[in-house]
């Protein structure tokens, strides 16, 4: 049966209209059924790099470099790394940009203040008590390794056995990516709250090296951070400056039109994300990024004498600078450059210990981080030389 046709009484503004109608209608469903497709085609590839990014961290852990703990700790140890990197594993701190977010695990521990945890301290029992600090970057986090086997939770039990009428307590306030600059900033801001330590020891070099000789002073993720700020602003003071309707930037239409600018070289906010990226900066020689480095040097120096207690700091062992053994990975000749300018002046404050892993035949679990055995070596060498400055008289 035919449809009946339209009375040719009806106006032709409704007959417009009606055929408008029906037209935008269409296009609705359409676009409905376009959009759900997209999120189920995005939801899809999520999933499966997702699944890619499960051994984000562990996959280039050296499980043949694991010493002191089995095979099964070191797995379920990379696996809670992995899972503490994809459950993001930074937050706001004010005084350094970032810190560490809490994070609970069998092996791998952060507390509420971001500070890696350790071996726990034994029971003072009547003995004075006896604090070190340690500062650095990934290195002293313990990146690759439980609780138990960083360099701070080493050091401790070599104190803790070398001095058995104090209570030693080792504190871990090494964080990834955090270099000297950093380091500074949030011990002062420690000092503000918590009666000084008995010493703190500094970890460093690789992480200065690169930021200085790139010509970078700000920390990784202030771009993140002034983003947030200009959000927050906008939200507070100008409400209505912005457009009037927005879009998560999950919107499937959104994300396909990311992904073409991207495809064809025009979207380079994207890039802007990525922690390793930033603000760009411009690269500086070796003797330009050592006058850089040492302002913060001589700040920790200063510090130490005006609070007297040792501030040491340490050249941190890289693969590639000293008579190691195993196969190592070259850094490139620019931050081997910066560490050979530390060695060979002395003035720079920075004690060289950096040949202390050299007859391990796997000294790094990862390309830069230590084994468990390297981390054992790194905090003896910080013990002898820091127990003749703890021994009271």
């Amino acid at each position: 049966m035919s449809p009946e046709p339209r009375p040719e009484s009806d106006p032709k503004w409704l007959r417009v209209y009606r055929d408008g109608a029906i037209l935008l209608l269409n296009f609705l469903v359409l676009l409905t059924i376009c959009t759900a497709a997209l999120a189920v085609l995005y939801g899809i590839r999520d999933a499966r790099k997702q699944a890619r990014r499960t051994q984000v961290y562990s996959q280039h852990f050296d499980l043949d470099s694991y010493l002191r703990i089995d095979r099964r700790t070191a797995l379920e140890t990379g696996a809670e790394f992995d899972h503490m990197g994809e459950a993001e594993s930074y937050r706001f701190y004010p005084w350094t940009v970032f810190t560490e977010r809490p994070f609970e695990g069998r092996w791998v521990t952060v507390g509420s203040d971001g500070t890696r945890a350790g071996i726990p301290p034994e029971p003072a029992k009547g003995r004075k008590p006896l604090t070190v600090w340690c500062f650095g970057g990934s290195t002293m986090f313990g990146w690759g390794q439980p609780n138990d086997q960083t360099i701070p939770s080493h050091l401790q039990a070599l104190l803790q056995e070398a001095l058995p009428d104090r209570a030693v307590e080792v504190q871990n306030h090494g964080h990834s990516y955090w270099f000297s600059s950093m380091e500074l900033n949030h011990l002062l801001a420690l000092l503000r709250h918590r009666p000084a330590p008995d010493a703190v020891v500094i970890l460093d070099g690789l992480n200065d090296s690169r930021m200085f000789l790139e010509g970078r002073h700000l920390p990784f993720f202030t771009h993140v951070a002034e983003g947030a700020w200009e959000k927050e602003r906008q939200r507070r003071y100008a409400p209505y400056d912005g457009p009037w309707l927005t879009m998560g930037e999950s919107f499937p239409w959104l994300r396909l039109v990311r992904s073409i600018r991207s495809r064809l070289g025009m979207d380079g906010a994207t890039a802007a994300l990525d922690p390793s990226l930033g603000p760009r900066f411009t690269p500086v020689d070796v003797p330009t990024a050592m006058d850089r480095y040492a302002l913060n040097r001589r700040a920790f120096k200063g510090l130490g004498e005006e609070l007297a207690i040792p501030v040491r700091q340490y050249l941190q062992p890289i693969p590639g600078f000293g008579p190691y053994v195993g196969e190592t990975q070259d850094m490139g000749s620019e931050i081997y450059g910066f560490y050979q300018a530390l060695v060979d002046d002395p003035s720079h404050g920075l004690l060289p210990i950096h040949d202390t892993l050299y007859d391990l035949e796997r000294p790094f679990v990862d390309q830069t981080h230590y084994s468990d055995e390297g981390c054992r070596r790194v905090a003896r060498s910080i013990a002898d030389d820091l127990l003749p400055l703890l021994q009271e008289p």
